[in-house]
């Protein structure tokens, strides 16, 4: 009798701790679908461009060096509505159940690629990163991550780093604080 309740001991054990949730893992975070802001300047068709009816005599070439990409500015907020932050801080308060964040996007990336990466308390979720085409004529985009579970985001910091055309165009971070 001794024995089975020794065997029995030894096979629980470690279904329980495989079954057991562990504090190290990431939340089951996602990622809201992108909104994309136009820019009110932006011309609405192809008429406004000049056309060429014959192509260009000579071809000139000019050595380009870039040390540092197009620099986006990003906010956050606990809300993104018509295109504007609500709630805009950087550092909030356990409780919101959305981070939200607004790209300000810099002149002359239109049809680039865009890459958002995500950390939380310096892990990278695989599930909070995306990479994007910019489309013409936009100037912001906007998203919010939550919880799967939609409830309040834990306490720790989150930090979002872009690039543009594959190279490093922005890095924020914020909080929530208990």
């Amino acid at each position: 009798m001794r024995a089975r309740l020794l065997l029995a001991l030894l096979l629980a054990v470690p279904l329980w701790y495989a079954v057991a949730p562990s504090s190290a893992q990431t939340p089951g975070f996602q990622l809201v679908e992108q909104v994309w802001f136009a820019n009110p300047a932006a011309p609405k068709s192809d008429a406004a461009l000049p056309s060429q009816s014959e192509p260009p005599s000579h071809t000139l070439y000019l050595p380009l060096i870039v040390e540092n990409g197009p620099q986006a500015k990003i906010r956050f907020g606990t809300a993104l509505v018509d295109g504007r932050l609500e709630g805009e801080a950087s550092s909030f308060s356990y409780g919101i159940t959305t981070l939200a964040y607004l790209i300000e996007l810099p002149a002359g990336v239109e049809f680039l690629e865009l890459r958002e990466v995500w950390s939380f308390n310096g892990v990278e979720p695989p599930n909070l990163a995306r990479t994007r085409i910019i489309p013409g004529g936009v100037s912001s985009v906007g998203s919010a991550i939550a919880l799967t579970s939609n409830k309040p985001l834990p306490v720790g910091e989150y930090s979002l780093q872009l690039w543009i055309g594959g190279q490093r165009a922005g890095q924020a971070s914020s909080e929530i604080q208990p």
